[in-house]
């Protein structure tokens, strides 16, 4: 179904590529809901697949949802906020991209 004029979705549904809201439980159901194809798109089964289509806030909120946590990894949410990347500092590539606490910084 299309909303026009608005940004977000109802309560349970998602937003398709193309901006079109589709129920949740449509997303990754071997059908093209969304027109576009975006809610069949390969990978789409994957934990995070399915909570980044339904807005979820849960991703980066410091909880794995997912089975293999990938809802909370380093490259998709960072360091936390009392932690910094070596490489950040050095603007080196090669550097470590290991999340290290403050208390490491001189």
């Amino acid at each position: 179904q299309d909303y026009p004029g608005i940004c977000m979705c109802p309560e349970d549904h998602g937003k398709c590529d193309n901006n079109v809201c589709i129920p949740n439980d449509s997303f990754c159901d071997g059908k093209n809901d969304c027109g576009d194809g975006s809610d069949e798109k390969k990978g789409c089964n994957a934990c995070l697949a399915k909570m980044r289509f339904s807005g979820s806030k849960e991703i980066c909120d410091g909880i794995e949802d997912c089975p293999n946590g990938e809802d909370e990894t380093v490259e998709l949410c960072g360091c936390p906020s009392d932690h910094f990347h070596c490489s950040d500092l050095s603007n080196q590539a090669n550097d470590t991209n290991i999340c290290q606490p403050m208390e490491r910084l001189c």
